[in-house]
């Protein structure tokens, strides 16, 4: 069988392709094939048509946020999208479709930009799942090919056709993003790939050089189902060299709601991760965008220091950050304390030779009123002029540029509906930064694709298009919330994925709601680099 669907619907597609049980794959010769192959046949001819499982039976595995409109579009596209071999195959799909667009919310109640959430998308969803429960999926990306060639492919295997404009788009956003996503957006090439995963998650990623996707689907009708995935794993090619930055923010060391046992847990994943991803053979450069402490004073400055040199133990690298409103005056936005900011050395551009970026760091609270943020035209001017020296200094062609800044440069609809707290009084007039659009033009004429800031203690991704000198760039705020949970809110930090190869990255956010239940990754944004100077 195959399918083809849109970036957009790749989350909803990896859902229904997962399963919360799934046989293992295991070598094991038999009458009629793997033990787990009689399974499967029985379940696809008896029930995959006629149970329709309600919502309650996807617990485990979470289906994936999505706007109405997207899982709308998902749904009309569908039946259409899809070749079989058995007709009675497509009928039931359209069954099932039907059954689904039926459980969609009322549009009177619910707009199309509405996020549903998992809860509701496993209701709509869930009879679908009898449908894709197979056992091998293949995605090849970045050649045509016919969906024709699939229809005759086995029917254990389901064949998925995802345009593929990373190269040409300027970016993308998955929530909750299915894990065989991310193998094929961290590949660390735009050259033909096949991502291959079976019904259990387990991932491989095949050049197309080593084998073609014409050749897989030979390869599939060739190789008995209990061999075929080992097989396919000795295909596998690991994923090109690329560079992490770890975002981590408004970490308010001294609030009353950061207690240690938070800062224990939040370190220990941090520092888990921290250590795998070096073992692997890849590199982190930690940062810090502002709020390192709730109140500026030296015990508060005191115990930042001692959890940056924790951090830049583990990674191997010096953590870069910058300050936050808090971190220059008590409790955000009354009189400052010279003394403790003395203490707080930071460099407004940094090139960072172990990820390839250069850093090109604001003060957004130094001139600014309250807790609201402001970058003057002599910190733009004095950062481009140390900009400027560096380049003349080093060839920096192959580094990406990142703007860290404390406060949002941009105001989304959420932001102008929060009021402060037991108040009635919209926040936003009192945090927003007062000339956040000049940053974004400074950042596209200086040909830096990316800002990373705090502040809102909300995960947050947005861009902007810029004119500059006839041609249009695109800049994109990538903002982190609090990590260790200031205000109630989820601990959180951002895992930012940057490959030279390609001049393109990943943005992938990840929260615990405050009760060690993990970190999840919620949110996956990719878009493309700097171009070339």
């Amino acid at each position: 069988m195959g399918m083809r669907f849109s970036l957009e619907h790749a989350s909803l597609v990896g859902w229904l392709t997962r399963r919360d049980f799934a046989p293992p794959l295991a070598e094991r010769d038999g009458p009629g094939g793997p033990w787990w192959w009689g399974h499967h046949r029985y379940h696809r001819h008896h029930h995959r048509y006629f149970d329709e499982p309600g919502a309650e039976e996807f617990k485990a595995w979470r289906a994936p946020r999505v706007p109405l409109g997207v899982l709308s579009d998902f749904l009309f596209a569908l039946p259409d999208s899809v070749v079989t071999r058995y007709p009675e195959d497509a009928d039931a799909l359209r069954r099932l479709v039907g059954l689904a667009q039926e459980a969609l919310p009322n549009s009177n109640v619910v707009r199309g930009e509405d996020v549903l959430v998992s809860r509701e998308v496993a209701a709509i969803l869930g009879p679908l799942r009898r449908w894709f429960d197979l056992p091998f999926y293949f995605l090849p990306v970045g050649s045509e090919l016919s969906l024709e060639l699939f229809r005759r492919s086995p029917e254990y295997t389901l064949w998925l056709q995802c345009a593929d404009d990373r190269k040409y788009a300027s970016a993308r956003d998955l929530l909750d993003p299915f894990p065989p996503l991310r193998a094929l957006f961290t590949a660390g090439s735009f050259a033909p790939v096949t991502v291959c995963w079976t019904w259990a998650g387990e991932t491989v990623v095949i050049p197309q050089e080593v084998a073609s996707a014409e050749r897989l689907v030979r390869l599939s009708e060739e190789v008995p189902p209990e061999y075929l995935w080992t097989e396919l794993k000795r295909m596998h090619r690991a994923e090109a060299q690329n560079f992490n930055l770890l975002q981590i923010s408004d970490l308010h060391f001294g609030a009353r709601e950061v207690t240690p046992r938070q800062l224990a847990y939040v370190e220990q994943h941090l520092r888990e991760r921290i250590e795998t991803t070096r073992q692997a053979g890849s590199v982190v450069q930690p940062i810090v965008t502002g709020d390192l402490m709730d109140t500026p004073n030296d015990t508060n400055l005191a115990h930042f220091e001692a959890f940056r040199n924790r951090v830049t133990d583990c990674a191997g690298t010096p953590v870069i950050y910058i300050p936050g409103n808090h971190d220059m005056r008590r409790k955000g936005f009354l009189w400052r304390n010279w003394k403790a900011l003395a203490g707080l050395e930071w460099k407004s551009v940094v090139a960072s030779d172990v990820c390839k970026v250069v850093f090109v760091c604001f003060d957004s609270s130094k001139e600014a009123n309250l807790a609201k943020g402001r970058i003057t035209d002599d910190q733009f001017l004095e950062v481009a002029t140390k900009l400027e020296e560096l380049k003349r200094l080093r060839d920096l062609s192959d580094y990406m540029y990142v703007s860290l800044v404390h406060h949002h440069p941009f105001s989304t609809r959420e932001d102008e509906v929060d009021t402060l707290p037991g108040l009635r009084i919209k926040e936003e007039p009192f945090l927003r930064m007062e000339n956040g659009e000049q940053l974004v033009r400074w950042c596209a004429a200086r040909n830096v694709p990316l800002i990373l800031h705090g502040h809102k203690h909300r995960p947050r991704f947005i861009g902007q298009e810029v004119e500059h000198h006839g041609s249009t760039r695109l800049v994109r705020a990538v903002g982190c919330g609090s990590t260790l949970g200031i205000e109630g809110k989820p601990l959180s930090f951002n895992w930012i994925t940057w490959q030279p190869a390609t001049r393109s990255w990943t943005v992938s956010f990840l929260a615990d709601p405050g009760d060690g239940t993990g970190f999840a990754e919620k949110r996956l944004s990719m878009g493309a680099g700097p171009e070339r100077e």
